[in-house]
């Protein structure tokens, strides 16, 4: 059996702050990514958004320090995002527009 390879907790989560909650985990397994997720964190979803938001920033912030443009490296993700996620809006607009028109 393999084991995991998790990334280390980082020194503020590590001090155990009791107010901490765990809300997601992420894994490539197969070149497929597999998600673990507390969905019952919030009563609003759209607090997953500005989380998705801040995750970006992070994202972005960890590429610069690599070496990269912070600007590009958003402007990549953003991209992607919107490519993935747009046309499924659209298509979710249009049964709920038919639905209404019934």
């Amino acid at each position: 059996m393999t084991s995991i390879h998790e990334i280390p907790l980082n020194a503020r989560l590590a001090d155990s702050r009791a107010d901490a909650r765990e809300t997601a985990r992420l894994w490539i397994v197969d070149g497929e990514p597999t998600f673990v997720i507390g969905a019952q964190l919030w009563d609003e979803p759209e607090m997953w958004g500005l989380l998705i938001a801040e995750f970006i920033q992070h994202i972005a912030t960890v590429y610069q320090a690599e070496g990269f443009d912070r600007k590009a490296v958003l402007q990549k993700i953003t991209t992607a995002l919107y490519v993935e996620v747009a046309p499924k809006l659209l298509l979710l607009k249009r049964c709920s527009e038919r639905s209404a028109t019934g």
